[in-house]
C-alpha cells in the first residue's frame, strides 16, 4: 500500500479518490483548509488531515514527508464574475507552490488534475492530447497554465508528473450538475440553438479508474485525457436525462444571437444589482460549441476502457439525487 497526499480531498473528485483509495487500504494525507467540511474524512483511521492552504508555500511546509504519491486535484471553479486572478492563486500557481516540497521529499509520482476545457472550443473531429489549445475562459486559461506549470517541472527537476485532462464529469452526489437535471426534471430547460454540438461526458467511476491505471503504469511528463466511452450531442444527453427522469423531452430552443443579447443584459444587471445570472456568455458557448475527445491514447497506453454509458451513468446519478431528497 502506498502513502499518497491529495489535494482538493473535498472536491467532488478527491472526495471519490479518497473513498477508492481508503477502500483499498492506502494512507492518505488530504489538503484541508480550516473551514473545509470534512465530515466524511473524519471516520478513517488511515487519513490525515493536514491544515494548509495551496496558494500559501509556507502552510505547505512538511506536507510531502513520508509521501510516495501526490494527487493534486485542487482547484476552483469559475463563477459568472470571475477574473483571472481569482483563478490563478489554485489553478495555475497552486502545484508550484506544491514544488518545493516534491522535490525535498523525493516524491515517487504526481498526477496533476487538468480540465479537458483547456482546449476551448474544438474545432473539427474529437481533439486528443496534441491539439492546439485556444482557451477563451478565466478558468480555461488558468488551468492550462497549471498543466504547462507541470510539466516545466517535469522537464526541469526531472519530477515524476503526469497531467490528467478529465472530460465533463458527472456521477451520484455531484451537487455541480445538480442544476442542469433539476431544470430538465421542472421542464424549464432550454437549448440554445440546435442541441447538435457535440459534449463528452465521463462518469465518476470511469474517471476514477483512469487515475488509477496512471497510479500503477506511471508514465512521466506527459498528458492523458480522459473522457467517457465516446461524445455525445447535447441533444442526446439532455434526452436521456429526460427519459431516465419519466419527464417531457419536447424543449424550447432559442437562436444563439438572442442568447448572446440576453446574457450581456444579465450580466450587466448583475453587476449592477449583485446578483447571479442565469445566462452568461461561458454557459452560451458550453451549449453551442463543441466540447469533444478523444481517448484514443489513454486506452491504447493505460488499457483505459470506460465502463459506464451515458444512459447507465444519467440513471445512477439521478437514483443518488432522489436518495439524497436532491430531486
Amino acid at each position: 500500500m502506498s502513502n499518497i497526499l491529495i489535494t482538493g480531498a473535498t472536491g467532488y473528485i478527491g472526495r471519490n479518490l479518497v473513498q477508492r483509495l481508503i477502500a483499498e487500504e492506502h494512507y492518505c494525507r488530504c489538503l484541508v483548509r480550516k473551514n473545509s467540511r470534512i465530515d466524511f474524512l473524519k471516520d478513517y483511521s488511515n487519513v490525515e488531515l493536514f491544515y494548509g492552504d495551496i496558494t500559501q508555500k509556507d502552510s505547505l511546509t512538511g506536507i510531502c514527508k513520508g509521501i510516495d504519491v501526490v494527487i493534486n486535484s485542487a482547484g476552483v471553479l469559475a463563477k459568472w464574475d470571475s477574473s483571472t486572478d481569482d483563478l490563478k492563486s489554485v489553478n495555475t500557481d497552486g502545484i508550484t507552490n506544491l514544488a518545493g516540497e516534491l522535490i525535498k521529499n523525493d516524491v515517487e509520482y504526481v498526477i496533476h488534475l487538468s480540465a479537458g476545457g483547456v482546449t476551448g472550443p474544438v474545432k473539427g473531429p474529437p481533439a486528443d492530447e496534441t491539439y492546439d489549445c485556444r482557451p477563451r475562459t478565466a478558468y480555461e486559461k488558468t488551468k492550462l497554465e497549471g498543466e504547462k506549470k507541470a510539466l516545466e517541472l517535469s522537464r526541469q527537476h526531472d519530477l515524476p508528473i503526469v497531467v490528467v485532462r478529465p472530460t465533463f464529469t458527472y456521477g451520484p452526489g455531484d451537487p455541480h450538475k445538480l442544476p442542469l437535471f433539476r431544470s430538465v426534471k421542472r421542464g424549464s430547460f432550454v437549448f440554445i440553438g440546435s442541441g447538435e454540438s457535440i459534449n463528452h461526458p465521463v462518469y465518476i467511476d470511469d474517471l476514477i479508474a483512469g487515475i488509477f491505471l496512471l497510479f500503477k503504469k506511471r508514465p512521466m511528463g506527459e498528458t492523458f485525457i480522459l473522457g467517457g466511452p465516446h461524445p455525445v450531442t447535447k441533444k442526446d444527453l439532455i434526452q436521456t436525462i429526460a427519459e431516465e427522469l419519466g419527464v417531457k423531452k419536447r424543449f424550447l430552443h432559442i437562436p444563439p444571437w438572442l442568447a448572446i443579447c440576453g446574457a450581456f443584459g444579465l450580466v450587466s444587471f448583475a453587476r449592477l444589482l449583485k446578483f447571479e445570472p442565469i445566462l452568461t456568455p461561458s454557459r452560451i458557448s458550453m451549449m453551442v460549441d463543441n466540447w469533444g475527445y478523444s481517448i484514443k491514447k489513454a486506452k491504447e497506453r493505460l488499457g483505459y476502457e470506460p465502463r459506464f454509458d451515458l444512459r447507465l451513468g444519467i440513471k445512477k446519478t439521478i437514483q443518488s439525487y432522489i436518495a439524497l431528497q436532491w430531486l
